[in-house]
């Protein structure tokens, strides 16, 4: 799942056009959702894809077949190592780093406040959402205390929590109330 994300993350560091798909595409909403997972208070919006367009699938990759692993060829052990190894995925804690990032991309390039200002501020003039295209994206995308010890808890690096300072200092630069909305949960998280 990572790769998922580090790709989407990869395109939204492509320049403002990208940003402003993904933005128009709500991934913002998407990606909180799917970090939120159960507890997410939107759940049935994020789910309906019905507006990206339609599903196309095949029966066939066009890429070519895998090929078949012959089992009566493999040993014991590799058929044990395969097993391990597939345990160890399933019960590993999923990687959100490219996620948070990919969300940091797309939150730094709305022209909040439309002053254009911000330290954070990835697109100076070239930005032409002011906010997001839904309005339960704001809410979700909102800083709570359990978001953010979760992120915290969920990083295993500075990359991820320097993403979401960034895209949260950028989003309540412009806005005093979200500005003191912001001091507030950092501050109750870190309590």
């Amino acid at each position: 799942m990572p790769h998922y994300f580090q790709l989407l993350s990869r395109f939204a560091s492509l320049g403002p056009e990208s940003r402003e798909f993904l933005l128009k595409a709500r991934v913002v909403g998407r990606c909180m959702d799917f970090f939120f997972g159960k507890a997410s208070p939107y759940r049935e919006t994020f789910s309906d894809m019905s507006g990206l367009g339609p599903t196309r699938t095949t029966e066939q990759p066009e890429i070519g077949l895998p090929t078949n692993v012959n089992q009566q060829t493999q040993s014991y052990f590799q058929v044990l190592q395969e097993r391990r190894r597939r345990q160890c995925l399933s019960g590993a804690t999923p990687k959100y780093k490219y996620l948070l990032e990919l969300v940091s991309f797309c939150v730094r390039h709305l022209n909040v406040g439309g002053a254009g200002l911000g330290p954070h501020w990835l697109d100076p003039g070239r930005a032409a959402l002011a906010t997001f295209v839904d309005a339960q994206e704001a809410d979700i995308y909102a800083p709570v205390a359990a978001f953010l010890t979760r992120v915290f808890a969920a990083a295993k690096r500075n990359r991820s929590m320097w993403a979401v300072a960034r895209a949260h200092c950028h989003y309540a630069s412009q806005d005093p109330e979200q500005l003191e909305e912001l001091f507030r949960t950092v501050q109750a998280g870190l309590e």
